[in-house]
């Protein structure tokens, strides 16, 4: 159960559902799907669910890049599935949690992109998981960076995420807390990479990430969009390392269930 409840999910399905917010996800969603490819070289996932799917994009272009048998989307938000279904009516949808996993059989693959950080019980998620597929992929964003942990340990910021009222992030990890997270719940992490956070112009300066951040309310907002406005007028490569020192990098991983039970397509 997230604190947030359900009716923060449809709003923020409702959210990205505008056609900017679905723009800027097809371009992350490339760069997710390259990566994860990579990690993957050496699987052959013919059945995989992806739970927090949104608006579908990374399970369609998973699905397509691996020619699965069956790629199935899981997610809180009636909202955004509705978007999922109609632009990808040859996938299967399902509106739920990972407790949906138990109506779906012999799965290779179940992943979990930019899902973990907004659940309260992380490891009994992933302890879901394991029991349905040998594999799980993950990506989270570490968003502590050494600014947030010298923000929260002088007291400057509330410990829980800087995202949590506008993205809905409950936590914020470094490497090693969440694979230790990771490991507790009984998954061996396979491989894993962390990448900068370096998303194209267009989408850290883009129409609806300006919009976004200009509806914010409170002065220490303001603040922030007019930083946010100052730095679009230098070019972007200047300003990676001020935004990574901010926003952190992201995290991906395969792990492996050791559940001898599941018969595997690999």
């Amino acid at each position: 159960m997230n604190p947030l409840g359900d009716d923060f999910y449809e709003q923020y399905g409702e959210q990205w559902s505008s056609t900017d917010r679905r723009n800027l996800e097809s371009l992350d969603t490339a760069n997710k799907v390259k990566v994860f490819c990579a990690l993957m070289a050496n699987l052959s996932p013919k059945r995989i669910v992806d739970v927090g799917c949104g608006l579908g994009q990374f399970l369609d272009s998973l699905a397509q890049n691996f020619d699965v048998d069956e790629a199935i989307g899981i997610d809180v938000s009636s909202t955004m599935l509705g978007h999922a279904r109609t632009a990808f009516p040859h996938r299967m949808f399902i509106h739920g949690d990972v407790h949906q996993l138990k109506n779906i059989a012999k799965l290779d693959l179940v992943t979990f992109i930019d899902v973990l950080e907004h659940l309260e019980d992380i490891p009994g998620t992933l302890n879901v998981a394991k029991r349905h597929a040998r594999y799980i992929a993950v990506k989270v964003p570490l968003e502590k960076t050494w600014l947030i942990s010298l923000l929260n340990n002088l007291g400057l910021k509330e410990r829980k995420s800087l995202a949590y009222e506008t993205e809905g992030h409950l936590y914020e990890f470094d490497q090693k807390e969440l694979e230790t997270i990771i490991e507790s719940s009984g998954l061996e992490i396979l491989c894993s990479t962390v990448t900068t956070w370096r998303p194209p112009k267009e989408v850290l300066f883009g129409a609806a990430t300006k919009k976004r951040m200009a509806q914010k309310p409170g002065f220490s907002s303001r603040v922030k969009y007019g930083l946010y406005s100052f730095f679009s007028l230098f070019p972007v490569n200047m300003l990676y390392p001020i935004f990574e020192a901010y926003y952190g990098t992201e995290y991906y991983a395969v792990c492996q269930s050791n559940n001898s039970d599941l018969e595997i397509n690999s």
